[in-house]
């Protein structure tokens, strides 16, 4: 409970939003199940892709040169290959 505590804290921190330890559970953007409160309401990145109807930005033509997601590839080189899955 204490890295989930700790991660929750991060998160709300680095996306300026309340997000409490019960909200981060979740299986992922490609799974079935659980999704976090932050994904389903208030995720930019989750919200354009359902916008554009694609199940996950890495499905979006635009990836690469996505400012919404830019950020995340630019600090985290590995993202990009995980997001095409």
């Amino acid at each position: 409970m204490q890295l989930r505590e700790k991660t929750a804290k991060a998160w709300s921190e680095l996306n300026h939003v309340p997000i409490l330890p019960e909200h981060i559970n979740c299986l992922g953007c490609r799974a079935d199940g659980i999704k976090t409160v932050f994904c389903d309401s208030l995720c930019e990145i989750r919200q354009c892709a359902l916008k554009k109807g694609v199940e996950t930005c890495g499905d979006c033509e635009e990836l690469e040169k996505c400012p919404t997601v830019g950020m995340i590839l630019a600090d985290n080189p590995g993202a990009l290959k995980n997001l095409k899955g």
